[in-house]
């Protein structure tokens, strides 16, 4: 009679698998690894952000033409004024462009999203062993220098972690849905501050250049068409206003900067002294 080699043990102990670690998603969003996917009206509001800024640029050619052009026959004054504008739109959309591509701040560890993640879209399964080793939740877990229980990775000092983009950024400073949703951080917020100056700079030369000619329309009623000035008006209302919501959120962020290079010259002429 043969003999059977496999022997079925008495008791077997078998644990069930551990829950996954990781960050809280609507059945709604689709999950590509760690990172949330954007749907289609995530981009709605960059999409309307860029229409803001080319919005004045078929008036701005009416202005060049009737006014600059029919009316002082001045082509190389509203040439200087047209490179101007089309300068600071450019290094607007440059800034914007590198918002947009670059990745805003990734952590160590931060596995499936970054640059030093090299692509991988896949993370490894939590043995039971680590889910219980684990730091408990609360301010412990999420604290500088400890562990995220939402990315199941470490987190450095000054990252904080993003539910809408389901990862933790370095540096965060906010969640920017003007800008496809993204986040600003580490590697994103100097092209931020840039942008945002580009567009202040940019509204306010509008709106003077605008401001001026319509003083001299005023002043000179018959001498230029009745289109001409309604453009003006329009765009210098656009630019002050533009200018004035961004200018402000601009000059807060220059404080912000400032004040942290303040503190930290000061720091450092603290430790030299006391060094």
């Amino acid at each position: 009679m043969p003999r059977n080699d496999t022997q079925t043990p008495l008791l077997e102990l078998r644990l069930p698998t551990p829950p996954r670690l990781g960050a809280v998603v609507d059945d709604d969003d689709i999950v590509d690894g760690d990172r949330v996917r954007k749907r289609w009206y995530h981009y709605i509001p960059l999409l309307l952000a860029i229409v803001m800024i080319l919005a004045p640029h078929p008036s701005l050619i009416v202005i060049f033409v009737n006014y600059y052009y029919r009316v002082h026959h001045a082509p190389l004054r509203g040439l200087v004024h047209m490179c101007i504008i089309y300068l600071l739109t450019f290094l607007a959309f440059s800034s914007l462009i590198v918002v947009l591509a670059r990745d805003p701040g990734p952590v160590i560890g931060d596995k499936g999203y970054g640059e030093e993640a090299g692509g991988s879209t896949e993370r490894e399964e939590e043995s039971f062993l680590d889910a219980l080793l684990a730091p408990p939740e609360g301010e412990e877990a999420h604290g500088p220098g400890k562990w995220c229980k939402k990315c199941d990775a470490p987190k450095p000092e000054r990252a904080h972690h993003c539910g809408s983009c389901g990862r933790c950024v370095l540096k965060m400073d906010h969640h920017c849905m003007w800008l496809g949703h993204r986040c600003i951080g580490h590697r994103t917020h100097a092209s931020f501050v840039h942008f945002l100056i580009c567009v202040s700079v940019l509204a306010a030369y509008v709106a003077i250049m605008c401001a001026s000619v319509v003083y001299w329309a005023f002043t000179h009623p018959m001498a230029i068409d009745e289109t001409t000035p309604v453009h003006a008006i329009l765009l210098a209302f656009y630019g002050l206003v533009i200018g004035m919501v961004i200018g402000s959120f601009t000059g807060y962020h220059i404080y912000l900067i400032t004040y942290a290079l303040l503190d930290l010259g000061s720091s450092a002429l603290a430790d030299t002294i006391s060094g």
